[in-house]
């Protein structure tokens, strides 16, 4: 049976899943490398932290048995110091003499209660601390005997003797028992110190064998990860050059969609100034030649002798060509307002409202100012935009009042139209109905924005924000075919 050699995309899809399961099995390997690098380091310091706090623990105990040592020294001192004020005061009977006695006297009481209370860091658990206590009251007690007896008799040679020699008994009992305290306390100090020196020591030598087997995982994991790198560089090279095959193809789409961008925007704006000329243009023609005409037909009318027609008729044909002539009045207001021209937005949207909402019965409230900053095709399209919005505030709206805005401030011109009818769907919005779609075509003709929206207080808000260049703010105005279009804030 004859054998079918493998083809090309086959045997690459072999080496790929080939190349793929090599690549896994490095990353596997790599990272049990890690996680047992990262494992050994966190027993190691799981064991290093809990020699850290025996040391602690260990470092505490030297202190507390340090400072009971200095206790116990500051109490033989004291010890000392009473035992020379007494004998001082025996020897001279000066008063002066016993005030090291009483302030000795009194700190000895507080620092046996010191280290009486730090327990095994000054003492043996098993002390028998009453001994010690009943030769510091012995010893207070022959002292303050002594004192009284030296202050009732004179300087006598044998009672002094005698006095002595007693505190000096009782001195060495007491020195025993400190020299007891402090030899343990000694012990206990160099106990401590060789236990901190050993838990060093042994944390020491678990962090290098620690660092050298994490040393090794580490090493054999960056191995297996550089061999996978380098595959992977070649690959990405590859991905890299033609990921920038690909960008400049982009780059030069978006450059193109850029430039048909511009030019639609510019043939809008052409399209848009010659639709307007042409309006003005038809709007002119319907009112010179229909005028005329109806002028003409009115004319005839009253030439004709009186009782030529019935009155009927008469009545009949003045009633047309008054209808005429206010319909031929009304459509070339509507292509063209002659005040939109003639005396500018203001006066061109004052005459619109008051003819187009009087069969509405709705208020107007009308506040135009700064429109002589307006340049002609930012007029028109400010009036058209009122134009769509009555329209829609008329057939949609149901509401009573429209208050009307517009004024500039230091960068911009801002008109707003405010109604408290029932409000826009915010669903209507957001899928454009072709009204407000004309609204935001014709703002972004002169790069202004046009946000509509639902009021808080009800009914509907559309606002249009036009911003103002130098050629505004320094009251020139221009004709309608000036390029007064801000091209660059409308792409």
């Amino acid at each position: 049976m004859q054998k079918i050699a493998p083809s090309a995309s086959d045997l690459v899809g072999d080496n790929r899943a080939k190349r793929t399961k090599r690549d896994r099995r490095n990353t596997q390997i790599s990272a049990a490398a890690l996680l047992g690098a990262v494992f050994l380091g966190v027993f190691t310091e799981y064991f290093s932290q809990n020699d850290i706090d025996e040391v602690l623990h260990m470092a505490e105990q030297r202190k507390q048995t340090l400072e009971a040592r200095y206790v116990t020294e500051k109490l033989l001192a004291e010890i000392k110091d009473e035992q020379s004020s007494v004998r001082e005061f025996l020897r001279t009977g000066s008063e002066e003499d016993l005030l090291p006695f009483e302030a000795a006297r009194l700190e000895q009481n507080h620092d046996i209660g010191v280290l009486k209370n730090a327990g095994v860091a000054s003492a043996p658990a098993n002390y028998q601390w009453q001994a010690l206590d009943e030769l510091s009251q012995q010893r207070q007690s022959m002292s303050t005997q002594a004192i009284a007896e030296r202050r009732t008799k004179s300087s006598n040679a044998g009672f002094i003797q005698t006095a002595l020699e007693g505190d000096k008994e009782n001195l060495k009992k007491i020195q025993t028992e400190i020299a007891s305290l402090e030899t343990y306390q000694l012990a206990q100090v160099a106990m401590f110190n060789k236990r901190i020196i050993e838990l060093h020591l042994e944390t020491v030598r678990k962090e290098w064998v620690s660092s050298l087997f994490s040393g090794f995982l580490i090493f054999g994991a960056g191995i297996a990860l550089i061999t996978q790198r380098l595959r992977r560089l070649r690959l990405e090279q590859i991905v890299f050059d033609h990921n920038l095959f690909l960008e400049q193809r982009v780059a030069e789409r978006t450059r193109a969609l850029a430039v048909a961008r511009d030019q639609i925007q510019r043939f809008a704006q052409e399209l848009n100034r010659n639709i307007e000329i042409e309006r003005k243009r038809i709007s002119r023609e319907v009112h010179d030649q229909l005028g005329q005409v109806f002028t003409a037909l009115k004319l005839i009318l009253h030439s004709i002798a009186p009782g030529s027609l019935e009155r009927e008729q008469q009545d009949a044909l003045d009633e047309a060509l008054r209808t005429g002539i206010e319909t031929t009045r009304r459509i070339a207001a509507e292509l063209r307002p002659p005040l939109l021209d003639d005396l500018g937005f203001a006066a061109a949207t004052n005459q619109y409202l008051t003819n187009f909402l009087r069969a509405s019965k709705i208020q107007v409230e009308l506040d135009i100012q700064d429109d002589h900053l307006l340049s002609s095709a930012e007029a028109v399209q400010l009036f058209r935009i009122l134009q769509e919005a009555s329209t829609n505030l008329v057939k949609h709206a149901q509401a009573s009042t429209v208050s009307i805005h517009g004024a500039a401030n230091a960068t911009s011109y801002i008109l707003t139209i405010d109604d408290n009818g029932v409000g826009i769907d915010n669903a209507k919005i957001r899928q454009g109905s072709l009204g407000l779609i004309n609204i935001f075509e014709r703002a972004s003709l002169i790069a202004g924005n046009a946000v509509v929206s639902r009021r808080s207080a009800g009914g509907t808000r559309v606002q249009i924000e036009m911003p103002l260049t130098k050629r505004h703010m320094s009251g020139a105005n221009t004709s309608e075919g000036d390029v007064v279009l801000a091209d660059n804030h409308a792409k």
